[in-house]
């Protein structure tokens, strides 16, 4: 859940010199299913998904914000100011990236599209493991925004998130 993304934000915090080796997705491939890109708004999330099975408010400790938390059969996505700014991917429903990166799926199967990202992954416990793709800006700059992807020490991929470092 986004409880352990937090807890990737600070250990991301704590090793910079760690963001600096993975690979980066230029910002308008950042999308789920292809189609659902940051930036969109929530009638536009809602014409491609249909109305969620259900929506609250969720408050982001490392933005000090509430925002909309709206909930497609366990999938999440964020929205502040009535536009997307992130999505936490909880099952296959859904696919980040291309339709073989999704939830259910080997993190060994990473390794060809962000090999970088994939040599850099991390395992802080003998529950998951987790790898991040960073986001690149039109400008070229990594943006402080970036994809986490989680796994069981099996290697079987358990979320595909947002996060922010």
């Amino acid at each position: 859940n986004m409880k352990n993304v937090f807890l990737l934000f600070f250990f991301c915090c704590y090793n910079a010199s760690f963001a600096q080796n993975n690979d980066a997705i230029p910002e308008e491939k950042v999308k789920v299913n292809n189609t659902i890109e940051l930036g969109y708004t929530i009638g536009q999330v809602n014409a491609l998904l249909g109305a969620p099975s259900a929506i609250k408010d969720y408050y982001s400790e490392i933005d000090d914000e509430i925002w909309k938390e709206y909930s497609y059969n366990g999938n999440f996505f964020y929205f502040s100011n009535g536009q997307l700014i992130g999505f936490e991917l909880k099952n296959n429903l859904f696919y980040f990236y291309n339709s073989g990166l999704k939830v259910g799926t080997n993190i060994n199967s990473i390794s060809n599209i962000f090999p970088n990202s994939y040599r850099e992954r991390e395992e802080l416990s003998d529950n998951f493991g987790y790898l991040i793709i960073n986001i690149a800006l039109p400008d070229g700059n990594i943006s402080d925004q970036f994809i986490s992807i989680q796994y069981f020490p099996s290697g079987i991929i358990t979320s595909i998130s947002t996060a922010s470092y």
